[in-house]
């Protein structure tokens, strides 16, 4: 059995969304298409992306996927059919998750090979192809572009270590659907530890909650992430 935990950031951020998760994908994709178009590149016309669990590896301790594109080849309709994984909320992340899925609906076919490569880097992508995160070019193009999307409006599974390791700490409201600080300041270390690839374990910043709560969190949030990626 998966140990996953919902954690609400929107309450948490006391953000509200007037648009579904498909609709901001969608007016995400229409803000790349500017973006690959100055890199020469095209994204097809005939693409949808939705919130799902990826076929394969979707929750796996290694290795895990956090996106997936279907060729439009396997689609009823032809239509390149792109899943962002439910255990991704942080809006800087999925957009680059999703410029990443869109490289795969550019070069059908091509997997991680040389145009998929070339294609990535152009737009600012870095690391392993197959697990690519945003470059600083691409952070710097995504922050007006992410003031208009305003914040992906999706509250994300995160793996809830800290419920085991410490059951006596509350991470939920007693409406056990609105995170508490503790709940709050785990999400943002584990966003921290994911995007930046940094640990977070000793981080000065706490809160306001005790400091060996924090530290314990920051722990639990390594953790997590180092399981993410299979290190």
């Amino acid at each position: 059995k998966k140990n996953l935990s919902v954690i609400n950031h929107r309450k948490a951020f006391n953000m509200t969304s007037t648009i579904t998760r498909e609709q901001w994908l969608s007016k995400a994709t229409e803000e790349l298409r500017a973006l690959f178009k100055q890199h020469g590149e095209v994204i097809p016309e005939r693409v949808r992306s939705s919130c799902g669990f990826p076929s394969k590896s979707a929750l796996s301790a290694k290795n895990r996927r956090i996106g997936e594109c279907w060729s439009s080849r396997a689609s009823a309709d032809s239509h390149a059919e792109i899943f962002i994984s439910p255990t991704i909320s942080d809006s800087s992340r999925v957009l680059d998750i999703l410029a990443h899925e869109l490289i795969h609906a550019i070069h059908p076919g091509d997997g991680h090979g040389s145009k998929f490569g070339r294609t990535a880097r152009a737009i600012g992508l870095e690391g392993k192809l197959t697990a690519t995160v945003a470059g600083p070019e691409f952070l710097a193009w995504a922050e007006p572009v992410l003031a208009r999307l305003g914040v992906y409006p999706h509250a994300d599974l995160v793996p809830a270590n800290a419920i085991k390791k410490r059951p006596d700490l509350e991470l939920y409201q007693p409406d056990k659907r609105h995170p508490t600080l503790a709940g709050t300041y785990l999400a943002a270390t584990t966003a921290y530890a994911a995007l930046y690839g940094k640990s977070p374990v000793g981080n000065t910043y706490t809160a306001g909650l005790d400091a060996a709560t924090a530290g314990f969190l920051q722990t639990v949030a390594l953790e997590t992430v180092q399981e993410y990626l299979g290190r």
